[in-house]
């Protein structure tokens, strides 16, 4: 099994962590990129995890979808397994979502807020270790040293790779 798809079949394990495991492909957002094969959601405003569809799935490119006015679409990881480890270092998708399209200052805030609600649920910070300690476990991984640094270096890395929408429409 890929490590894809082991990832994924933990369903509701990923739910602390606010990683919902798409399976379905016969619902994709607009502005999700042909080219790729959604895999994880966070579960609000349509945010999305997608990789390349052409690529081995534990070695393809993972990028970030933020439907809305603007459509953002944003190099997140490497591969699967350094999707893993973002996820494992935060705690919470969403934070590699607000890492990809929020400035410094605005990241660190908004992982502010996510400490002070753990603070609030502690039932939920106890979701979420115990999903952190079994992906680590199951995936021999550790935690990257600077998230928000690796992904403005994705951004960069990336930054002339074109997304194709429609059969018309390209966007980068």
């Amino acid at each position: 099994m890929s490590i894809l798809n082991e990832f994924m079949s933990l369903e509701e394990a990923l739910y602390p962590l606010n990683v919902y495991p798409i399976w379905d492909q016969s619902n994709r957002y607009y502005c999700t990129p042909l080219q790729y094969q959604m895999f994880a959601g966070l579960g609000v405003d349509g945010i999305h995890f997608c990789y390349r569809e052409s690529s081995q799935p534990d070695h393809a490119l993972i990028i970030v979808v933020s439907p809305g006015a603007e459509c953002e679409v944003t190099p997140v990881a490497e591969t699967i397994t350094d999707f893993i480890r973002l996820l494992i270092t935060t705690g919470d998708a969403g934070s590699m979502e607000a890492a990809a399209n929020r400035s410094l200052a605005e990241y660190q805030e908004y992982e502010m807020g996510g400490l002070e609600t753990l603070h609030e649920y502690p039932e939920q910070k106890q979701g979420a270790d115990a999903a952190i300690a079994r992906l680590k476990e199951m995936f021999g991984v550790h935690e990257m040293a600077d998230l928000y640094g690796y992904i403005q270096d994705m951004k960069q890395k990336y930054a002339n790779l074109t997304f194709t929408f429609d059969a018309e429409d390209s966007f980068s």
